[in-house]
């Protein structure tokens, strides 16, 4: 198993203890349905494959960190 693969491991486990511990607010499911109102952990960035966007909490890309 690789570096990559076990620090995906731990945090999907950690996502899914978060979820178990406060499911009212925390949710690890990829289904948009199951999210709303909740803090989504998204563990599966953790990837090689993976990027990651910025987000502002109205869903627009922040403008910090981004080049013209």
């Amino acid at each position: 198993m690789t570096y990559l693969e076990q620090i995906s491991g731990i945090a999907h486990e950690l996502a899914l203890s978060f979820q178990t511990d406060h499911g009212n607010r925390i949710v690890f499911a990829t289904k948009k349905s199951l999210r709303e109102n909740k803090v989504f952990i998204d563990w599966s960035q953790n990837s090689a494959a993976k990027t990651t966007v910025a987000m502002g909490r109205t869903g627009c890309p922040r403008k910090s960190g981004w080049s013209s």
